[in-house]
């Protein structure tokens, strides 16, 4: 897990975390070594809870760590795990407030989880609806990229750069940094590792690169959601053609997700007796760029007649919500305006007529 990494290089890097010869000056007192021996093992209990993907649990223990005063060198890393947690637990601002507190605290000292933390900033920033802010936080990750694992330096931070500034309407920088990111992961393919390590590599950066946290986008920012899915969308499909049994997995079911969120964006858009044909159009237009997106991804499948049972399955459901859209349209559409001389002509209530 990306946690793991991050406190691995920080631990071997930190250079407050020293053994001392017995007797010597500089030795820590027993009761110090107790306590930094407790804070350790609690330390790797809330990493477990990370790991289990339990977050309200490792908030807990980070929190209380936090609270008990651990020694320098574990402060800043669980700090940082706590940001995680809140990240998994919805809860993004306090996430955001977390890691910027982790970026004021590390300095010069401490350049990767420096770069680390500014990157999941930009996540929190995401989950926000903040693009500017993504837009300067990765900006900033990018000049730190020496520090980054490549998957991430070379194709995660383009493809949501991309991303924010597709969402932005700047779509020209948007296909800038796409381009990008596809250079990025012909890279990365290009690397000496096993076939399993490669492919296992490969699908969880392209996973990791289409992730879209759907949670901020309101019916009001529905052009927004649907421009970014258009981005984001051809990773996760390109994760499943993959085959990987984790990340093709989680791919496949994210896709459907951002598919079925859809309903829940037309959901919002509540009418009134004044604005209810903008509304109608507003939903409409929201359903044809769903549609649209599904013609979208179809084109950008891999050609193969023996295409994995992951990806027939992806189509077949992704076939079934485009009939669902199409259905939609079909029992929503809209008449042409009627003039005030119209109205008056048509309307119920026009003078001479019996209601």
């Amino acid at each position: 897990m990306r946690y793991f990494i991050v406190l691995l290089f920080f631990l071997t890097g930190c250079s407050s975390l020293k053994f001392w010869g017995k007797g010597s000056s500089e030795e820590p007192s027993p009761q110090q070594q107790r306590k930094t021996a407790k804070a350790i093992e609690e330390f790797n209990r809330g990493t477990q809870f990370l790991d289990r993907e339990d977050y309200k649990k490792a908030a807990q223990v980070f929190r209380k760590l936090l609270a008990d005063g651990p020694t320098t060198a574990l402060e800043l890393i669980a700090r940082y795990n706590l940001g995680l947690a809140y990240e998994g637990l919805g809860k993004c601002k306090s996430a955001a407030s977390t890691f910027r507190h982790v970026i004021k605290s590390s300095g010069n000292d401490h350049g990767r989880l420096r770069a680390q933390a500014l990157f999941r900033l930009s996540q929190s920033y995401e989950c926000l609806g903040e693009d500017a802010k993504v837009i300067s936080s990765l900006l900033d990750v990018r000049r730190r990229a020496k520090f980054l694992p490549d998957e991430v330096a070379l194709a995660e931070v383009p493809a949501r750069l991309a991303s924010a500034y597709a969402r932005m309407g700047n779509r020209q920088v948007a296909e800038k940094y796409f381009i990008e990111a596809e250079r990025g992961i012909k890279q990365l393919g290009g690397h000496r590792r096993s076939v399993s390590e490669q492919k296992e590599l490969l699908a969880r950066t392209l996973y990791m690169m289409g992730k879209l946290d759907i949670k901020h986008f309101s019916a009001k920012a529905s052009d927004r959601y649907l421009q970014s899915l258009e981005y984001t969308q051809k990773y996760l499909l390109a994760s499943v053609e993959m085959n990987h049994e984790k990340w093709s997995t989680r791919s496949a079911e994210d896709l459907l997700q951002k598919y079925a969120y859809v309903w829940d964006l037309i959901a919002e858009m509540k009418a009134t007796d004044t604005d209810s044909r903008k509304v109608k159009r507003i939903k409409n237009q929201t359903v044809q760029s769903a549609i649209n997106n599904i013609e979208l991804l179809k084109k950008a499948r891999f050609p193969d007649p023996e295409s994995p049972p992951l990806v027939d399955t992806l189509f077949e459901k992704l076939n079934e919500k485009e009939k669902e859209f199409q259905a939609y349209l079909a029992g929503n559409l809209l008449g042409p305006e009627l003039t005030k001389e119209n109205k008056e002509r048509f309307g119920l209530k026009r003078k001479g007529r019996l209601v």
